[in-house]
């Protein structure tokens, strides 16, 4: 399982970041299915494809949107594009993200820093939507692999979620992409909890 987080700081420090993570995403989506020359991941509908890609939009962030992967959130959405683009494997992917009622992505205000509940409240409920997707598709999908992607608030959900994930599960996660997070301790340093 492949992890990244990151934390952009400064406009000017999000550009490197982008690059950084599409890089990332790309070189961990290698290992996910065969490389038959010429073949491409295929956007599907099914229920059980090659790879799921769980998605959660960052703090306020609308849960649907018309010009990005529908409720990944616009930083979310535009790195994973970009990096499947590029992406030579054979298999379909379908993108899954978590709706309003199971991660309300609570906008951060100066309410939400007096009191923090609200916000560990939607975190907690993602994560738990989230790990109840992953255990109810791999109980059906034998063969699905995951990908777990957030940005901001929904990088801690993505955190959360593979960390309480069953062992089993955490086998068939090919990569957790936490973009934005705002839980990381410094660059560079790996967390114990994933």
């Amino acid at each position: 399982m492949s992890v990244l987080s990151l934390s952009a700081v400064s406009q000017r420090a999000y550009r490197p970041t982008v690059v950084l993570v599409v890089v990332t995403l790309l070189a961990a989506m290698q290992v996910l299915v065969a490389d038959p020359a010429g073949a491409r991941l295929a956007t599907t509908s099914s229920k059980c494809p090659s790879l799921l890609l769980i998605g959660a939009r960052g703090s306020g962030q609308s849960a649907s949107s018309s010009n990005s992967i529908n409720g990944f959130g616009p930083q979310g959405a535009a790195t994973t594009k970009s990096a499947l683009s590029k992406i030579k494997r054979s298999g379909s992917v379908r993108f899954r993200s978590l709706t309003k009622t199971e991660y309300p992505a609570v906008k951060v205000n100066f309410l939400t820093l007096a009191n923090r509940k609200p916000y560990w409240d939607s975190v907690r409920k993602g994560a738990k939507s989230a790990m109840a997707i992953v255990k109810n598709t791999g109980k059906a999908c034998r063969s699905t692999k995951f990908a777990l992607v957030g940005y901001s608030q929904g990088a801690s959900v993505m955190r959360w979620a593979i960390r309480d994930l069953p062992d089993s599960l955490k086998d068939r996660v090919a990569l957790v992409g936490l973009v934005g997070d705002p839980e990381r301790r410094g660059f560079n340093q790996s967390t114990p909890d994933i």
